[in-house]
């Protein structure tokens, strides 16, 4: 079992801040007592080192960022299961990225390119009346 500190997990939380500002994923609003209480956990389990690699990890991996036939991201709370944690930490998702076949904005897409219709632009303003 690894120590660790007040500080080692507002790293972490600030890290998933920052990563999900990147990429566009669900954001920590909240450090709840729960919460805290997970992440002191992992990070007695694996170490900040750890926890920062899993947050890696999951900006990496398509699937996690939403990539997949569901829409699907992974969220704060995906990081402190340890089922989840263990996958990560293990490349299980870093191949991971289900293909949009399922998506209604996907089989648009394959429809438009098979009949070689032109990609519609933005809509021109002066358009709208």
């Amino acid at each position: 079992m690894i120590a660790m500190s007040k500080a080692e997990e507002d790293r972490v939380v600030t890290a998933w801040r920052e990563m999900s500002l990147r990429c566009g994923m669900p954001t920590v609003r909240m450090v709840t007592t729960e919460r805290r209480s997970k992440l002191h956990k992992r990070l007695c389990d694996i170490g900040l080192d750890g926890m920062l690699e899993a947050i890696a990890a999951v900006e990496r991996s398509p699937f996690c960022r939403g990539h997949n036939d569901r829409g699907w991201r992974a969220d704060f709370d995906f990081i402190l299961q340890p089922r989840s944690l263990a996958k990560l930490l293990e490349h299980g998702y870093q191949h991971c990225a289900a293909p949009y076949r399922n998506s209604a904005l996907q089989m648009y897409r394959e429809a438009v390119t098979e009949a070689g219709v032109p990609a519609l632009g933005p809509v021109q303003p002066d358009l709208l009346g």
